[in-house]
């Protein structure tokens, strides 16, 4: 396992019920992520950043069943304490602060590349097999677009790597389309709705932006399209690819 690796993937959750499903979702989302990169044999690392654990539940990353050693992958995970959470405005009323939880992980991503995501997002084979050809770009963002599916019989977890990824790509699916702001913003017209769940870029980049803007409270909007911008404006180009 390389101690620098090609990619890292940055996520973050709590083991606090949030939905239906939840940890089994996160479960088999980071087991298929670690056997796609370690089949494409991608020198790469997964962090994971447990936000403002509740006292009377365990960790979250403690109840998954994830690889504990692999060749060319590694799983790390942080542990923020409430303490920090409780700072910022709102905190009784919402228990996360996604752009703060991410930006633990990008700061610590030790891989040439950088991408946050959802704890519960798939991708598809064809976006590792992009990653694992090497010759992404030094200034380009790569964005990828979130396609959500309706998942009505729990069953589906319990289907092999392989199985899973075929039914979830066979399922209809709704994308995030592009949202044009009105001239009055004077705003680039990126594509930024729902980008946070793939935004590639070299962690030299994220941290030239310093990761995502601080928001005192726990509403961080639209952290992810600011990123974006703030990327644009440092020179990045951003690259839209048609994938899943």
């Amino acid at each position: 396992m390389s101690r620098y690796p090609y990619v890292s993937f940055v996520t973050y959750g709590r083991n606090d019920g949030y939905t239906a499903s939840y940890n089994r979702r996160v479960e088999r989302a980071t087991q298929c992520l670690a056997r796609q990169l370690e089949l494409a044999r991608l020198n790469a690392e997964i962090i994971f950043c447990e936000w403002n654990p509740p006292a009377e539940r365990p960790l979250l990353v403690e109840e998954l069943q994830i690889p504990k050693t692999s060749e060319h992958v590694s799983i790390r995970a942080y542990v923020v304490g409430p303490e920090h959470h409780q700072r910022l405005a709102g905190s009784v009323e919402k228990n996360i602060h996604g752009g703060e939880a991410a930006n633990v992980g990008i700061r610590r991503a030790r891989g040439r590349f950088t991408t946050v995501k959802a704890s519960d997002t798939f991708f598809s084979n064809d976006v590792i097999a992009m990653i694992a050809q090497k010759n992404l770009d030094l200034d380009t963002m790569y964005r990828i677009d979130r396609h959500d599916v309706s998942i009505t019989n729990d069953d589906i977890w319990d289907l092999g790597d392989d199985a899973l990824l075929a039914e979830l790509a066979s399922m209809p699916s709704s994308s995030h389309a592009l949202i044009r702001q009105k001239p009055y913003w004077e705003l680039l017209p990126l594509h930024t709705n729902a980008c946070g769940d793939f935004t590639l870029m070299t962690t030299a980049h994220w941290h030239i932006i310093r990761g995502h803007a601080l928001d005192p409270t726990v509403l961080a909007l639209d952290l992810d399209s600011l990123a974006m911008h703030a990327a644009a404006a440092n020179g990045v180009l951003i690259r839209f690819e048609s994938g899943s």
